[in-house]
């Protein structure tokens, strides 16, 4: 018979990595049982739930963290990334519809765009990102519980 321990087991390993089946399998407990446990136990369904939510944000924290780097980097694809789903100039040709001809002149337009800014201007932006991302972690701080 499982235990409030096992239950504890999952919980914390849910809580570093945000996938159920990984966590089960870590901790020992078949799915099913993780799924009857959710599906029976309101309070175990509410940890499960806010352990998926953390795992999840923590996750969100390591890519945008692995995206600066490239970034700072001069990683043209990762720039590119960053403005189409950050700065609405790139977003709206990002959105536009894009065939095998437009497809050049979309990227030949990315590229244009990002060869004409100084590296003054990519540092600024560099500078701004880590602004963020600090203020990102700050926040991420004063919300978790102590």
């Amino acid at each position: 018979m499982r235990t409030n321990s096992d239950r504890s087991v999952f919980i914390k390993i849910l809580d570093e990595v945000p996938f159920v089946s990984y966590a089960a399998k870590k901790s020992g407990i078949a799915r099913a049982t993780i799924y009857r446990w959710k599906k029976n136990n309101p309070e175990f369904r509410e940890q499960l739930e806010m352990s998926l939510d953390s795992g999840r944000d923590q996750l969100i924290d390591v890519a945008e963290m692995a995206l600066i780097e490239k970034i700072k980097s001069r990683d043209i694809t990762a720039i590119k990334f960053f403005l189409q789903h950050n700065s609405e100039r790139y977003r709206q040709v990002r959105n536009r519809k894009e065939d095998p001809q437009n497809k050049s002149d979309y990227e030949k337009y990315i590229d244009e765009s990002l060869h004409g800014l100084s590296d003054e201007a990519l540092d600024r932006q560099i500078r701004e990102l880590e602004e963020d991302e600090d203020r990102m972690k700050n926040k991420n701080n004063d919300s978790k519980p102590d």
